[in-house]
């Protein structure tokens, strides 16, 4: 693209050189009457023809508008540069003030910033070779402004910046050899690969191992995943009985640089009982599984499949129910231990993504939704077969605990950090317990980073739900590689 540009530009000049000697060799023919004569050129006539002759020139370059914020930017800031760059301006009698000449006193009034120090030159290359395709001097107070006033008229050719600087000078400022700051717009791309991806998070693991598609654009993604506790119960992490391992497919009707941009995804898997790495601030009485489980998530996007317009409205439905329960056999412990357990739970949240641009930070979300969980309290007694349900104690009237929450959150993707933050409140309608929680999971060029979450309960009775804590904190490193 550059070699093209370059021989287009001079083939342009050798040909204006040649029509200007073709021109004098082969004057147009005198009229017979004096007074037919054409009129010498008027004022007017040589602004035009010197019109005609820019758009000519301006034609021929190869127009590079569209990678205008791609094109190397910078401030040259060398006091003795800019001094020594001026200076040749005013010998080359080059300054113009809308297109104009100008005058001794213009020229005094221009100098003054220059003299202490308060202009700055702007500089950017073009887009397919080293040339300098728009150079100007800018007072201090303007440059950090969207559209600079310049000091004088900017000048947008490389060739006539060459004339008026110098061979020496023009190579000097092309290759940077002075103070300057270096502006140029530097984007990080992280976008989503959707061929390979293992997520290695101890929270909610991932690995994507097989991929297809049916239409070009569409995708279709079957991943191994795991989950350790559950928010929208508040009982996150490993304070949580069970871990959950299944697949997961997920389908996309049109892929995007987010790969939570997803059409539907489906989860099913089954629950396994699982220790706890960290002992302290545990509750009173372990919460542990009472029987296998099994898992199933839908999430999905309605109304992107039915409205072309509106999108990003994403429905989640959960459910985990235990379909047989132990033996007193299979649990290692003394005679009478007793335990309590979440056999089943349901939640239902709808979530808006997208819903306001906070620019680097990220964007907008809200979302609500519902859930209820049992607890049952069981008892292990070695003699017996079967465990004891002591659940009158732990909740007289029902064993479920029903609850509300609203959740603002921010997101970001693309870019050299990624963040997802929401924070939770929710509401216990059964035992009227109030939730405040916070998750964030931060990512270094979406391969590093960390999962943190935290939940605190207010006004807890720790006699009548002696398996919960009123404050939880659990977190993972992350560590994703995804091409």
């Amino acid at each position: 693209m550059k070699t093209t540009a370059k021989i287009l530009n001079y083939a342009f000049i050798i040909s204006i050189f040649f029509s200007l000697l073709l021109a004098q060799e082969n004057p147009a023919p005198e009229a017979a009457d004096s007074s037919y004569n054409l009129p010498a050129s008027t004022e007017e006539n040589k602004k035009e023809e010197e019109k005609y002759l820019q758009n000519v020139y301006s034609s021929l370059e190869y127009n590079t508008t569209a990678f205008d914020d791609l094109k190397q930017n910078w401030i040259i800031s060398d006091p003795l540069m800019i001094r020594e760059i001026y200076n040749k301006f005013i010998v080359e009698n080059a300054i113009r003030v809308n297109k104009k000449k100008i005058t001794v006193e213009q020229l005094s009034e221009l100098s003054k910033p220059v003299f202490e120090g308060n202009v700055l030159i702007v500089a950017r290359k073009r887009f397919y070779d080293d040339e300098i395709e728009l150079f100007q001097f800018v007072r201090s107070q303007e440059i950090d402004k969207d559209n600079p006033d310049p000091l004088f008229d900017p000048v947008t050719d490389g060739f006539y910046l060459r004339q008026i600087t110098g061979d020496e000078l023009y190579a000097k400022i092309q290759e940077q050899i002075y103070f300057f700051r270096n502006v140029t717009k530097d984007d990080f791309n992280s976008d989503a690969g959707y061929f390979f991806d293992i997520n290695l998070n101890g929270l909610e693991p991932e690995l994507m191992f097989w991929n297809t598609t049916s239409k070009e654009r569409n995708k279709y993604l079957i991943s191994a995943f795991g989950k350790w506790g559950n928010d929208r119960i508040f009982i996150p992490g490993w304070f949580f009985s069970e871990y959950v391992l299944g697949a997961r497919l997920a389908y996309y009707k049109q892929l995007s640089d987010n790969s939570s941009d997803y059409t539907y995804s489906v989860w099913a898997g089954t629950g396994f009982e699982t220790g706890k790495p960290f002992i302290m601030d545990l509750p009173n009485k372990d919460l542990r599984a009472s029987g296998k489980s099994i898992y199933f998530k839908f999430s999905g996007d309605p109304a992107r499949v039915i409205f072309d317009n509106f999108d990003k409205l994403y429905f989640d439905f959960e459910l985990m129910m235990t379909i047989n329960e132990f033996k007193s056999s299979e649990f290692d412990s003394d005679p009478l231990y007793d335990f309590y357990a979440v056999k089943n739970y349901f939640t239902f949240s709808v979530r808006k993504k997208e819903i306001l641009n906070l620019f680097d930070f990220g964007d907008l979300e809200l979302g609500f939704g519902y859930s209820t969980h049992d607890i049952y309290h069981y008892q292990v007694n070695p003699p017996a077969p079967d465990l004891r349900d002591l659940n009158d104690a732990a909740a007289p009237e029902s064993p479920y605990d029903h609850h509300v929450m609203f959740d603002l959150g921010v997101s970001r993707t693309g870019g050299l950090l990624q963040h997802d933050i929401t924070v939770t409140y929710g509401y216990n309608l059964t035992r009227d317990i109030n939730y405040l929680g916070a998750k964030a999971k931060v990512m270094l060029d979406d391969t590093f980073g960390f999962d943190a979450r935290v939940y605190y309960a207010t006004r807890l009775d720790k006699n009548l739900m002696p398996w919960r804590t009123d404050t939880y904190f659990v977190f993972s490193p992350v560590i994703r590689i995804n091409y």
